[in-house]
C-alpha cells in the first residue's frame, strides 16, 4: 500500500533501495559543477542501480516508442511509465505527496462534476474523462534520491539524445545521396502507429527535401524539441564541448521552430550556470551559427515560420494563435460554457482550422470550463516545480508541456514531466543545510549514519 510522504521522509536521503543513507560531496555539489567523469565514477548502492536502470529503461522506452500505439490512440509508453511508477509503489520507494494529492483529487473532482452536473447537458466522452483521470494519477507519487542518482539518470537522457541526433544526421546524409529517409512506418504496421502527427514534412512544397525526425520521433518537432532540452542540459550541467556541439547542429537541422523556441527561452536560466569563457566563446561563435543557418535555409525557416502567427490555416498560427482564439469564443457564448466547457471529448464548433493544437490550458477551458482549466494548471505547475530539479530542465519541460506540445492527453510529453520535474525528487535536506535551516525533523548525520539500513 502506498504511504504518505512525512516531513522528515521528504527531507532525508533513506538507505535501502533507494540508496545511501550517507550523502557524499557530490550530493552536496550546487548543480553544473561535478564533472562528468565524477558523476560516472561515483558508487551507487545496489538498490539504486537497479533504480537506476528501471527510470533509465522507462525514459528511453517513453521517447524512442512516441510513434507506437496500443490500442491506436494510446502510446505504448503510457503502460511502461504507469509500471515504473507501479514498482516504485509496490517496493515502498515510492511515496504520496499530500499537498499533490489534495490538489489532484480538487482537480479531478471538479473535472468530473462539471462534466456531469453541467447545466448544458452536452454529451461526452467517458474514455476521454478517464484517461484524464489515470494519466495524471503518478504525479501524486514522488522518489527521494540522492542528487548523484539524479544526475546519472540525466546522463541517461543525454545518451538518448545523442541516438535521435545520429538519426537526424543519417536522414540528411540518405537525403543528399538520393535515397529515401528512413521512416519507422515502414517498420510498424499501421495499426500500430500513433495517430494525428505529421511524421514525414517537406521542407516546404516545393522542396525535394523532408525535414529529419529523428526516426523515432513523432514529428519533427518532437525531435526538435528533445534535442533543446538536451542541449539546455549538456551546456549547464556536463559542459561537453563536442557534445553539446553534436546535439546543437542536429537541432539546428532538424529545422523545428518549437526547439528553438524552448532553447531560446531558457537562456536566462543557462547563465547562472555558464562561466565568463562560455559566454565569451558563445559570443564568437554565434555569427558563425547564424551563417551555417542562414545557408542551410534554418534561418529562412524560422522566419517564415514566425511570419504564420497571423495567418489562418498555418501552423504558426494553429500552434501559438487559434487556439487561444477558439477558447475564447466558446467561453464567451454565455457564463454556463465559460464555466462548464462543452464536455470532455468534444469538438468547439469555433474550431474549423485542422492546423490548430490545443494547449492543456484552452483544452480544458474549452472541454470543462475556465475555472477547472486554471485548477489543473496550478496543480501540475507545482507538481513540476517544487520537486528540487534545477530550472534549466524544470523550465523547458513546462514549455513543452503547457505552450508547445498540445500535449494534455499524449503520454510522451505529459510524462517528461513525470519522469524528469516530478517524480524523483534529488535530497532536499543539501538545500536545507547550506541555507542554514536544518530543521529539527531532520536528524543529525551521526544519527544518520548509525542507523541501520532497510533491505
Amino acid at each position: 500500500m502506498p504511504q504518505f510522504l512525512s516531513p522528515s521522509r521528504r527531507d532525508s536521503p533513506r538507505g535501502g533501495w533507494t540508496g545511501s543513507s550517507e550523502l557524499t560531496d557530490l550530493d552536496r555539489m550546487p548543480w553544473g559543477q561535478a564533472t562528468m567523469r565524477q558523476i560516472i565514477d561515483a558508487p551507487l548502492g545496489s538498490g539504486e542501480r537497479l533504480l537506476l536502470r528501471l527510470a533509465c529503461a522507462a525514459l528511453a522506452f517513453l521517447i524512442l516508442s512516441q510513434k507506437i500505439a496500443f490500442p491506436m490512440i494510446i502510446e505504448v509508453g503510457f503502460y511502461s511509465t504507469y509500471a515504473l511508477v507501479m514498482v516504485l509503489v509496490v517496493r515502498n520507494v515510492g511515496v504520496i505527496d499530500p499537498v499533490r494529492m489534495i490538489g489532484y483529487v480538487a482537480v479531478m473532482t471538479t473535472c468530473v462534476l462539471v462534466t456531469l452536473l453541467s447545466p448544458l447537458h452536452p454529451s461526452f466522452s467517458v474514455n476521454a474523462v478517464v484517461f484524464l483521470v489515470f494519466i495524471h494519477l503518478p504525479f501524486i507519487i514522488v522518489v527521494n534520491v540522492r542528487r548523484t542518482f539524479y544526475l546519472k539518470m540525466i546522463r541517461c537522457l543525454q545518451w538518448i539524445g545523442i541516438i535521435v541526433a545520429t538519426f537526424v544526421y543519417l536522414q540528411w546524409l540518405q537525403q543528399f545521396a538520393g535515397m529515401k529517409m528512413l521512416s519507422i512506418e515502414d517498420f510498424v504496421p499501421g495499426g500500430f502507429i500513433f495517430p494525428g502527427f505529421n511524421y514525414i514534412q517537406k521542407i516546404d512544397y516545393f522542396s525535394k527535401y523532408y525535414k529529419p525526425n529523428g526516426f523515432f520521433m513523432m514529428e519533427t518537432s518532437n525531435a526538435s524539441q528533445l534535442l533543446a532540452i538536451t542541449v539546455v542540459v549538456e551546456l549547464c550541467l556536463f559542459r561537453r564541448i563536442s557534445t553539446l556541439a553534436y546535439l546543437f547542429i542536429a537541432q539546428l537541422a532538424t529545422l523545428g521552430g518549437t526547439g528553438m523556441v524552448m532553447t531560446l527561452a531558457a537562456l536566462p536560466f543557462v547563465l547562472r550556470y555558464v562561466g565568463i569563457k562560455l559566454v565569451v566563446a558563445g559570443i564568437v561563435v554565434l555569427p558563425l551559427a547564424l551563417g551555417m543557418a542562414a545557408y542551410t535555409g534554418v534561418l529562412d525557416n524560422a522566419i517564415n515560420r514566425s511570419s504564420e502567427f497571423s495567418k489562418p490555416n498555418t501552423s504558426g498560427n494553429g500552434r501559438f494563435v487559434n487556439h487561444f482564439v477558439v477558447a475564447a469564443k466558446s467561453a464567451s457564448v454565455d457564463s454556463d460554457h465559460a464555466l462548464f466547457g462543452i464536455g470532455a471529448g468534444n469538438v468547439s464548433p469555433f474550431h474549423t482550422d485542422l492546423t490548430t493544437v490545443f494547449l492543456p490550458l484552452t483544452k480544458l477551458s474549452i472541454e470543462y470550463g475556465i475555472p477547472a482549466a486554471l485548477l489543473f494548471t496550478a496543480w501540475m505547475t507545482y507538481c513540476l516545480f517544487t520537486a528540487g530539479v534545477p530550472l534549466i530542465i524544470t523550465w523547458p519541460v513546462f514549455m513543452l508541456f503547457n505552450m508547445l506540445g498540445g500535449a494534455l492527453l499524449i503520454p510522451v510529453n505529459t510524462y517528461y514531466g513525470l519522469l524528469l520535474s516530478s517524480l524523483f525528487v534529488p535530497n532536499r535536506a543539501v538545500g536545507m543545510i547550506r541555507s542554514g535551516r536544518l530543521r529539527r525533523d531532520c536528524p543529525p548525520r551521526s544519527a544518520v549514519r548509525d542507523r541501520p539500513h532497510s533491505s
